[in-house]
């Protein structure tokens, strides 16, 4: 039996291309965003997060032998959880990891180590800055702070995620609630609309749509503030889905 976890584009094509095969595989997803994304397939799937402990009971009870680790490149928790149940247990894992931005040369583009380093660049935006990072990290962005600049955060168009940005004290109009990822044109469409002097995201790669962004501050000449990738120790690492596939068939 073989453990996918998913969440992601490539998890759900990889879970494809393991049903087409006929190979018995566990697809598990902490949303139920994750779920949908499978298109109601008649493939396994269990809905909710896991611990190390809990996802080493499931290691046991499924008698699995590979762990196919396909989750977003900041679920940092996710993967650690998967890497020690593995270790524990002596079961093999592998990464999917997406290729991050490769593109250096826009001077507008500032890197971050991390959320925290990300709010204070954009607490200094001379202009609206808009959020692209999710909504778990949203609280250490603080809206409308005395002085500072108006902050708005596009986010995924779920009652839990516009919740989250409401307790938080983002304003209905500074909240947008759409499903990505989105064209450069779109971007640059949304960003100008909204007067964004700033975009904060994640270096979630070109399937998260961080080219299609750098492409839209660069046409607007504004800042990209790119929040670096946690910096986690795989085992065993592969970058596309068709070598995911070929160590599967090995």
């Amino acid at each position: 039996m073989i453990l996918l976890l998913g969440g992601t584009r490539e998890s759900v094509e990889a879970a494809e291309r393991l049903r087409l095969m006929g190979i018995p595989h566990l697809v598990t997803v902490a949303t139920d965003e994750g779920r949908e994304a499978l298109g109601g397939s008649d493939q396994a799937v269990r809905s909710g997060s896991l611990d190390c402990e809990g996802l080493k009971a499931l290691i046991k009870e499924k008698a699995v032998e590979l762990v196919l680790d396909c989750t977003h490149p900041f679920a940092v928790e996710a993967s650690s959880n998967a890497i020690r149940a593995c270790a524990d247990l002596r079961v093999r894992y592998l990464r999917l990891e997406r290729e991050g931005l490769k593109r250096q040369d826009y001077p507008g583009l500032v890197r971050a180590e991390g959320f925290r380093e990300a709010a204070a660049i954009a607490a200094e935006s001379e202009g609206p800055v808009m959020l692209t990072i999710g909504v778990r990290h949203l609280g250490e962005f603080v809206p409308g702070k005395p002085g500072g600049p108006r902050t708005i955060a596009r986010v995924l168009p779920t009652p839990a995620s516009i919740q989250r940005c409401r307790e938080l004290g983002f304003a209905s109009r500074d909240i947008i609630a759409a499903q990505g990822p989105f064209s450069a044109g779109l971007n640059q469409a949304i960003f100008e609309e909204y007067q964004i002097r700033m975009v904060v995201t994640k270096d979630s790669g070109e399937t998260g749509g961080v080219e299609a962004k750098l492409e839209a501050v660069m046409r607007m000449g504004i800042k990209l503030v790119l929040i670096n990738r946690p910096k986690i120790l795989y085992p065993e690492i592969v970058f596309t889905v068709d070598d995911l596939i070929n160590e599967v068939v090995k």
